[in-house]
């Protein structure tokens, strides 16, 4: 940008503004004995640091707990199936550009 004074001076100026595209996305439902989307997990084409994803049933019991956003849930807890239903999820992670700590919210269901 250029501009003009009163006294006719000129100077310009210019700002850089980052645009950064960023995406973390999973689905809202899964099915486990399925050939596909047969686990929850979080994807992201950004790097990713700090990711944590804890998944608690309907009664407030931790059920899955990873640290890798390439593991996922696959509606199991010790080893044992858990039953069709709602369930919470709480993942973070931090941005590269950033250091602030991201959290997100949301349920997920499990479909048998």
């Amino acid at each position: 940008i250029k501009v003009l004074n009163e006294l006719g001076c000129s100077d310009s100026t210019f700002k850089y503004l980052p645009i950064g595209i960023f995406a973390v996305w999973s689905s809202n439902s899964f099915t486990p004995e399925a050939s596909t989307n047969n686990i929850f997990k979080f994807y992201s084409k950004n790097m990713l640091s700090n990711f944590s994803l804890v998944i608690y049933d309907r009664w407030g019991q931790q059920v899955f707990q990873s640290n890798n956003i390439n593991l996922g849930w696959d509606g199991t807890y010790k080893g044992k199936k858990c039953p069709t239903g709602s369930y919470v999820w709480i993942m973070s992670y931090k941005r590269p550009e950033s250091n602030r700590t991201y959290q997100e919210k949301g349920n997920v269901n499990l479909i048998r």
